[in-house]
């Protein structure tokens, strides 16, 4: 994700030059021998709209890629979480003897017809949905499962208020069109935004 980021910034930098070459092969003087080898006008606006919007996202500290790269982050965070729970289930015959398998409910039917790992992700969905997972952001998302496995992380408290503040800046970005809402005002209320404001990262 850190070379995508850095390949992007230069493939930025490249759009913000790419008007003056184009305005180079228009230039009479340089290819009066080749008088085709212009670039036509309407390209060539295009390419200055293109490298006013990288301009702006320069002088803003490029808050799209780095939206896009926050949402990518957690991500790969919770498809790590429900990675390790499903192997904890293939691998560990105790965990199938925590007690919350004795109240969720999954249909025997097309349960017995899944794989071993297949049935190992069915039951970390019916715990998900016990625990309301879809419905929490920040580090409760992630945990809700770990903490009923007995694997939940001690999370220091930088590292707790760091990942609470990706959650929840994730789900504004994701959920709300990249606006603060009051579930991130609240709790990330030394951020500095209003409701409704564009959440921009530098």
């Amino acid at each position: 994700l850190a070379k995508f980021w850095q390949v992007t910034i230069t493939g930025l930098d490249m759009v913000k030059k790419r008007p003056e070459l184009m305005r180079t092969f228009n230039d009479p003087n340089l290819f009066r021998h080749f008088p085709n080898a212009g670039v036509a006008e309407a390209a060539v606006v295009e390419a200055e709209g293109d490298a006013e919007w990288v301009e702006r996202e320069v002088n803003q500290g490029f808050p799209t890629l780095n939206s896009q790269c926050s949402v990518s982050v957690w991500g790969i965070l919770e498809a790590f979480v429900e990675d390790l729970a499903v192997r904890w289930f293939v691998e560990r015959t105790e965990a199938w003897e925590i007690n919350i398998l004795e109240k969720i409910k999954i249909p025997i039917g097309p349960y017995e017809r899944l794989g071993r790992e297949e049935k190992a992700e069915r039951v970390i969905r019916a715990i998900q949905d016990d625990k309301g997972s879809n419905l929490k952001a920040g580090v409760g998302s992630l945990d809700s499962v770990l903490t009923q496995l007995n694997l939940a992380p001690r999370l220091g408290n930088n590292v707790g208020k760091a990942l609470t503040e990706l959650g929840h800046v994730r789900n504004a970005i994701a959920h709300r069109n990249g606006q603060a809402d009051q579930r991130l005002l609240d709790k990330c209320s030394y951020l500095p935004w209003k409701i409704g404001d564009p959440v921009r990262i530098s």
